[in-house]
């Protein structure tokens, strides 16, 4: 059994909720000349192919036509790059014959890799309309406006990383490039920026997309709950400057994969509100302090904690 932490604020919440351990699964688009060419899953990075489980519908999901690749474990979230379907955008699959498209305007057509985890989007950006690299979402119709950039010292470029996969716990990337390291499926670590081949000799040639999902890290129903909360005023509401960790390089800096966070505090925080995140700075209130106490973050919006982020450490 594996515990996982969760947080309600301002008034926290924290409960220890049991899961079942089991094999994760992945997936893929398939396109190469052992079989025929569509969506499969299958359960080991190394062998993909000698582990394959089934074969999802019958649509061969051309590469041209559907790039990148999610999974929840019961629906799979790719990009259409045609009219076909609805139109360009991201579009959700029932692994039957519903493919609609569920991001309405927005094409995504600056994007790479898309995966969803626990109620939200992880998407890679090349575009200029804003940083380039990991952002988690909310809203697929509005990507920017609901949604945050994970691990500013990564811009992910298009060119070697092709899609992202997460599962809860673990990032993973799918790379494909001319040169340097070898192609495949890497982990990586946002504690030490780093990333590790998972895939061995296997380097996904004849795959387009990858997804991930973990039912190690999916709330099983009918198990008990253990609560615990505390509350208070400022000091719950959150005061400190999400920068602060990051000029000292300090250990609570980057989201948390094994911790979740839950909150809502009226449409004051960074973070997107009322969905499951990895525990991160961004759950304190952006309105900035009087001149003089911090003159050099009065600029909003303002990303800022409370006491969650040590909390959850230590418990």
């Amino acid at each position: 059994m594996k515990n996982t932490l969760k947080f309600i604020l301002p008034a926290i919440a924290l409960w220890l909720t049991g899961y079942v351990s089991a094999a994760p699964v992945y997936c893929g688009f398939y396109h190469g000349s052992q079989t025929n060419a569509g969506l499969y899953t299958f359960t080991n990075l190394q062998h993909p192919f000698a582990t394959i489980k089934k074969r999802i519908g019958s649509w061969p999901f051309p590469p041209a036509n559907w790039q990148g690749l999610g999974f929840d474990g019961l629906n799979y979230y790719t990009f259409g790059r045609t009219a076909a379907y609805g139109g360009a955008g991201l579009h959700k699959y029932d692994g039957v014959a519903a493919l609609p498209l569920i991001s309405g305007t927005c094409t995504f057509a600056d994007w790479h890799g898309i995966d969803f985890c626990n109620g939200v989007y992880y998407g890679l950006y090349h575009g200029t309309a804003a940083a380039q690299g990991l952002y988690l979402f909310a809203d697929p119709a509005d990507p920017f406006g609901t949604g945050i950039r994970l691990f500013a010292p990564q811009s992910f470029p298009s060119n070697i990383w092709r899609d992202v996969a997460f599962d809860g716990q673990r990032y993973l990337f799918v790379r494909k490039d001319a040169g340097g390291e070898p192609d495949g499926i890497y982990q990586y670590n946002p504690a030490n920026n780093k990333f590790t081949l998972v895939s061995g000799t296997e380097t996904y040639a004849d795959w387009e997309g990858f997804g991930v999902f973990d039912n190690a890290y999916t709330p099983q129903p009918g198990k008990k709950v253990y609560v615990l909360l505390f509350g208070g005023q400022s000091n719950a509401e959150g005061w400190g400057y999400h920068s602060y960790l990051t000029n000292n390089i300090h250990p609570l800096r980057n989201p948390r994969t094994d911790v979740d966070l839950f909150y809502q505090i009226a449409g004051n925080g960074y973070l997107p509100e009322n969905t499951l995140l990895p525990l991160q700075s961004g759950t304190g209130k952006t309105a900035t302090k009087p001149a003089g106490y911090y003159p050099a973050l009065l600029t909003p919006p303002v990303n800022r904690f409370g006491p969650e982020l040590n909390f959850a450490a230590t418990v």
